[in-house]
């Protein structure tokens, strides 16, 4: 997980735009990660330019793997 944020830090917007887009279709909790980095984007933290909002990101993106190991495993 640091590894994506450490990833996403000085990408340009199309590149970030890539890269969430990348992380969230692969992802089991697709709708809840796509809300957490919209909110990110609509606060325009998703540069991360300081280490507070470095651990802001952590932290939400922790949240959303610890629901997404909990939650039951749907089939499709």
């Amino acid at each position: 997980m640091s590894g994506r944020v450490r990833f996403i830090e000085g990408l340009s917007p199309q590149m970030q735009a890539q890269a969430i887009a990348d992380a969230v279709s692969n992802h089991p909790e697709q709708q809840l990660l796509a809300y957490v980095f919209g909110k990110f984007k609509e606060s325009d933290l998703l540069g991360i330019k300081t280490e507070a909002e470095k651990m802001l990101m952590l932290a939400a993106l922790n949240l959303v793997e610890c629901i997404a190991e909990t939650a039951p495993r749907r089939t499709k």
